[in-house]
């Protein structure tokens, strides 16, 4: 099936099956290295009132001419603005590692620059903010040690490791990503959203303390949920964990 054309986000959404009538917008954020494919079939599982937005960075998939944004500052300002004509309905943001930072600190901007608040945060796989110093920096080691953290802390080696033609195409943006995960986030309970944080049973790189640091970010609602997989459940244990954010959607909601 061929993906529709990107809607009037632009360049930043690419939304496959739109549902303009839906009471919810999902923006969907993906872990380093990581696009828009993973969310590519969630339409499947969540309500017909969800639609599903995944954001499409630049420096890979479609957009992989464009340089990949190593400032996390500079890439949400970036967002605020183009995303900015899906933001005419309630809306909810899910990231998945590098996507619940990237998340939290859109949310954040949103809420100071527009006086939007998302109606829930999603993160997945990914420790509190405030947390997120206690791993060592990786982004600048050089290629072969750099791939070697990433397989210890993740559990499992890069699909392009052996490829060097691939590697020279995508060590820059995953690079620029690791740097993004590696800013220094102090703990403020500056959102009113829920927020709901998702974990892997057998993710060695966030643990149930990481996870319950989430809610030292908000002053309203917060819960957690344990769900089979590593740190890339969202994909290998996506049957199991879109029920679950379908539920929490609508608790969100109601």
């Amino acid at each position: 099936m061929t993906a529709a054309p990107p809607d009037a986000a632009g360049r930043w959404v690419l939304r496959r099956h739109a549902r303009p009538d839906a009471r919810l917008r999902l923006l969907c954020l993906p872990h380093a290295g990581g696009d828009t494919w993973m969310f590519a079939d969630w339409h499947n599982a969540l309500p017909p009132s969800v639609d599903v937005c995944p954001i499409r960075l630049p420096g890979r998939g479609s957009r992989i001419a464009d340089p990949a944004i190593a400032d996390l500052d500079a890439l949400v300002a970036a967002l605020v603005d183009g995303l900015s004509g899906l933001l005419d309905r309630p809306f909810a943001v899910f990231g998945h590692s590098m996507g619940a930072l990237i998340g939290v600190t859109l949310a954040r901007a949103l809420a100071r620059e527009r006086g939007l608040s998302p109606v829930l945060f999603c993160a997945a796989a990914c420790r509190a903010p405030h947390l997120v110093g206690a791993l060592a920096p990786i982004s600048q080691l050089p290629d072969h040690l750099l791939l070697a953290a990433m397989q210890r802390r993740y559990g499992r080696p890069l699909d392009f490791a052996d490829n060097p033609d691939l590697l020279r195409l995508v060590l820059p943006t995953l690079r620029a990503d690791l740097s993004l995960c590696e800013t220094p986030m102090p703990s403020r309970r500056d959102l009113a959203c829920p927020i709901v944080a998702y974990g892997g049973r057998h993710d060695a790189s966030v643990d149930a303390a990481a996870l319950d640091g989430w809610e030292d970010h908000t002053s309203g609602a917060f819960r957690y949920h344990v769900l089979d997989g590593d740190h890339f459940f969202p994909i290998g244990a996506k049957a199991e964990l879109l029920p679950v954010l379908a539920e929490d959607l609508g608790w969100a909601m109601s």
